[in-house]
């Protein structure tokens, strides 16, 4: 009965569980698009014209930013809805580009 209190009373708690659980489902839509633009066979600069790499691409990477977001601003933490939006969007925007980065470094 305590921790049904405590979880009303500080919703923020909420966060300790489902922000990892979103990072863990995110990490295979950062997988995928690592794969996408790069391939098996390692990564390369796009040439002059190359979009179909980036392309195939973004759709992951749109899912990674929304799955990181969504608990953020589904958890009430604040009674400000403006500001958990902006925290949700930046926060999912700021992850998905520095996993992006590192698993584009880091793919063979």
């Amino acid at each position: 009965m305590t921790h049904d209190r405590a979880a009303h009373r500080y919703p923020a708690v909420h966060l300790l569980w489902s922000l990892p659980v979103a990072v863990f489902l995110s990490y295979y839509t950062l997988m995928i698009s690592a794969l996408a633009y790069c391939g098996f066979g390692g990564c390369t600069p796009p040439e002059a014209g190359e979009l179909g790499k980036l392309s195939s691409a973004v759709m992951p990477l749109g899912i990674t930013a929304l799955v990181i977001a969504l608990p953020i601003f589904a958890v009430p933490w604040t009674r400000r809805l403006r500001l958990r939006a902006l925290v949700a969007v930046a926060a999912g925007l700021a992850y998905t580009a520095v996993g992006f980065a590192v698993f584009v470094n880091i793919t063979p």
